[in-house]
């Protein structure tokens, strides 16, 4: 006999989590190289004369956004991963992760209204950046409150693991 049996129902759950965790992976190596790129190509921006600020600015607006995208990526694919390999999903690394996610992405919303304050306050319209601030806010609050209900699961699931 095999120390673990799985069903078809988990197996199939084992396999697509690792097919997202291929696809959110390439998406994380994507999104780092932007931000990579972002810096280099604004240098040439920032060497100019003309509206250096708000091409440092930019630059740097574009790294943040790049970089925290990337992060919270790759947490997604510590999140997949531990869930392919994990008894249960409601472990405390997985509503760690998410409340990470949760203060990663409140903290791009913040450096969006930042920048975009500041770009505005010098004359300069920048709502396409304070466009995105909103969907921003509401995907931290609902990786928020996932945190607290997977953590709330992993609790019963300790009590009940007890129990038995």
């Amino acid at each position: 006999m095999e120390k673990t049996t799985m069903t078809k129902v988990q197996e199939k759950i084992k396999s697509e989590c690792g097919i997202m965790l291929g696809i959110v992976m390439m998406l994380g190596i994507v999104l780092a190289i932007l931000a990579v790129m972002s810096v280099v190509n604004g240098i040439p921006r920032i060497s100019r004369e003309e509206g250096k600020f708000e091409a440092v600015m930019y630059t740097i607006s574009s790294a943040f956004n790049y970089g925290f995208s990337s992060a919270v990526a790759f947490i997604v694919v510590g999140i997949l991963h531990e869930m392919t390999n994990s008894y249960t999903p409601f472990s405390k690394r997985i509503s760690k992760y998410l409340g990470v996610i949760s203060t990663l992405l409140s903290f791009l919303a913040l450096t969006i209204l930042v920048f975009s304050m500041v770009l505005d306050g010098r004359g300069h319209y920048f709502g396409s950046l304070s466009a995105f601030m909103f969907p921003i806010v509401i995907a931290a609050i609902v990786f928020g409150v996932l945190s607290r209900v997977f953590e709330y699961g992993r609790l019963l699931q300790q009590e009940a693991d007890e129990t038995l």
